[in-house]
C-alpha cells in the first residue's frame, strides 16, 4: 500500500503544471534578452522600441534601439561616449557605471509622482548600434530583484 501511494504521489507531481515561470525570448532588431513567460510586451512604445512587464514582480523593461547616424547628430563616437553620456543625462548621483561581461551598467533610484522606484540602465553595442535596455522596479522590491535583472541583463544576445 505504501509503495502504491509513493507512486501515485510520483506521477501526480510529474503531472501537474510547474508553479516556476519558463524561460521566454523576446527580440528586438538584432538583439534578443531571455526573460520568464511572466513577462509580456506593453502597448504605449512612443520613444521606446519594445516594453515588457513582469506582473508579479512589478519589473518593466524598457528597450530602446539607437543608430548610428542618430549617435553622430548627437557627437556620439564610441560605446564609451553613449555610456558616459546616458549616465548624465538622467542625472542621478550614487550610479557608479560597471562594465560586465560585454555591457555597461549603473543603477539610481527615481522618484515619480505614482512611486519611489529603482532604474537599472544596461548599455550594449552590436555593429555600430546601441541599445539600451532601462530595468524600472519599486524600491520595496529592488533588492530582492538584483540577481535576476543581472541574470537578464547577461542574457542578452545579439545576430
Amino acid at each position: 500500500m505504501k509503495k502504491a501511494a509513493t507512486v501515485l504521489l510520483i506521477v501526480a507531481m510529474l503531472a501537474l503544471p510547474s508553479c516556476a515561470p519558463s524561460e521566454k525570448v523576446f527580440s528586438v532588431g538584432k538583439m534578443s534578452i531571455t526573460l520568464t513567460s511572466d513577462f509580456e510586451p506593453m502597448d504605449g512604445l512612443g520613444w521606446f522600441d519594445a516594453i515588457y512587464y513582469s506582473d508579479p514582480d512589478k519589473l518593466t523593461l524598457y528597450i530602446v534601439k539607437e543608430y548610428p547616424e542618430d549617435m553622430a547628430e548627437r557627437g556620439i563616437d564610441s560605446f564609451d561616449k553613449y555610456v558616459s553620456d546616458a549616465h548624465e543625462d538622467f542625472g542621478k548621483d550614487g550610479g557608479e557605471i560597471r562594465y560586465d561581461d560585454g555591457f555597461a551598467y549603473f543603477s539610481f533610484e527615481d522618484d515619480t509622482e505614482s512611486k519611489k522606484a529603482v532604474d537599472t540602465v544596461c548599455m550594449y553595442e552590436f555593429g555600430g548600434t546601441y541599445y539600451m535596455i532601462i530595468f524600472d522596479c519599486e524600491a520595496l522590491g529592488a533588492k530582492s530583484l538584483e540577481d535576476d535583472i543581472m541574470k537578464y541583463a547577461r542574457s542578452v544576445k545579439f545576430g
